[in-house]
């Protein structure tokens, strides 16, 4: 089974993908797994400039979103930790972020590509889930 980008589904755990739009946001809804990582399609990393091996900062901000960018894109508003994008480009989300966002494993989580070429992944959300195309 394929996302619609092309992107192969890392593991079978993901069965329930959806693709929408939000606020200029295109976005997914994908599970953590049980050891914190996400997989993120890989259209979102090639249009983030990021590929598998970079480093990438990730930060969690006041609105409990997760913000994730390449390492040394000049962002000085807050301070991330550093990751480094595995193989099959998923990325381990911080314990700490976890905690405070409740993101337990097999939690959904909504993952959008803004226009900044910043990821961001948060808790989701049903009610915010605009135009649903199920795959």
């Amino acid at each position: 089974r394929q996302l619609h980008d092309g992107d192969s589904m890392a593991n079978e755990e993901f069965e329930r993908t959806l693709m929408y739009k939000q606020n200029d946001y295109r976005g997914v809804v994908r599970s953590i797994e049980r050891d914190g990582r996400l997989s993120i399609p890989s259209e979102f990393w090639n249009r983030a400039g990021i590929q598998k091996l970079d480093k990438v900062e990730v930060l969690l901000t006041v609105q409990n979103e997760i913000i994730i960018f390449a390492a040394g894109y000049g962002r000085r508003d807050y301070i991330g930790i550093e990751r480094i994008v595995g193989n099959n480009k998923q990325i381990s989300i911080p314990a700490e972020y976890r905690r405070v966002l409740g993101l337990k494993a097999n939690v959904e989580v909504e993952i959008f590509l803004t226009a900044q070429k910043e990821i961001i992944v948060k808790p989701y959300n049903k009610t915010s889930v605009q135009n649903v195309r199920t795959k």
